[in-house]
């Protein structure tokens, strides 16, 4: 997982995560198994554990509900209010279009943004909330920059679920790097 999430998830953890009882204590725990997010929160009160909460997340896109599943039985954690989903449309911008039609989206450590969905060759789409540039295509995986990765986890985290996956190609320095479709 890239070294740039841990503040991301710090910020989501204080700004988004309430303790029912203010004498509790929190410990997050985020790790990174089998290209999957795996999350504990451990709640202690005078140092004595009372409530541990562990999941795993297949993709940065489900983390807000699979968040608010792990929390929705717990006597001490919740979320200060629920997040409203919110759908964007994302373009992803590179060098070659291949044959497959659905991709996975990862960092280029391997952890999976958005698992596995259809994407849609245009040359100009309509609506795009997001553009990423540089990727690259292996087989059916797009890999992005850290950047670009650790962006949209903050919009994950916020509630922002993609909508459609645009792919459009574009020619190293060529064109002034305009779309060539």
């Amino acid at each position: 997982m890239p070294d740039s999430y841990k503040d991301i998830f710090n910020n989501f953890f204080y700004e988004n995560l309430k303790l029912k009882d203010n004498s509790l204590s929190i410990d997050i725990d985020i790790t990174w198994i089998v290209l999957s997010y795996n999350i504990c929160f451990f709640l202690k009160k005078e140092n004595k554990p009372v409530e541990n909460i562990c999941f795993t997340s297949n993709s940065g896109e489900d983390l807000l509900t699979d968040i608010g599943k792990a929390l929705s039985n717990s006597k001490y954690l919740s979320l200060k209010q629920k997040i409203k989903t919110k759908k964007i449309n994302l373009e992803i911008i590179t060098t070659k279009i291949p044959t497959e039609k659905r991709f996975r989206v990862i960092s280029r450590k391997g952890d999976t943004l958005i698992d596995y969905k259809n994407v849609f060759f245009k040359r100009k789409a309509k609506n795009i909330d997001v553009k990423i540039e540089d990727a690259i295509i292996t087989g059916d995986i797009i890999i992005i920059s850290k950047d670009y990765a650790t962006y949209l986890l903050k919009k994950f985290l916020n509630g922002y679920k993609i909508n459609k996956i645009y792919l459009n190609k574009t020619e190293i320095g060529g064109k002034n790097g305009k779309n060539l479709l």
